[in-house]
């Protein structure tokens, strides 16, 4: 699994080198959690959350409150919020998720 996650990385980091989402499409059974998403439904998939500013209590979820911190707003105590992520112009029904559960990436 790390090789896959390795070359996917390495492929995301030249698509954005390059300027272009047009890369293809990678699939992994376990996103790392907090990981960001486009997805172009007019939801969410399951154990994933819209990245639309909301709180959520840290009791919920502490391992993405790890990560995360209040850097996208809360009181640190009993909640924090996600990131808020406006979705691409003219894409009425697509949406930025973010992973609520999932492997807790690696520090290097």
């Amino acid at each position: 699994m790390k090789a896959i996650r390795t070359k996917t990385n390495a492929m995301l980091t030249a698509c954005l080198a390059l300027g272009t989402l047009a890369c293809p499409a990678q699939a992994g059974s376990a996103p790392f959690i907090g990981e960001l998403m486009l997805f172009g439904g007019s939801f969410c998939p399951r154990n994933w959350a819209e990245a639309d500013g909301r709180e959520i209590p840290i009791a919920q979820n502490p391992a993405l409150f790890s990560l995360f911190g209040t850097n996208y707003g809360g009181d640190g105590r009993n909640n924090f919020g996600l990131p808020k992520i406006a979705p691409p112009a003219g894409a009425s029904s697509a949406r930025w998720c973010v992973s609520l559960e999932g492997t807790f990436p690696p520090r290097n």
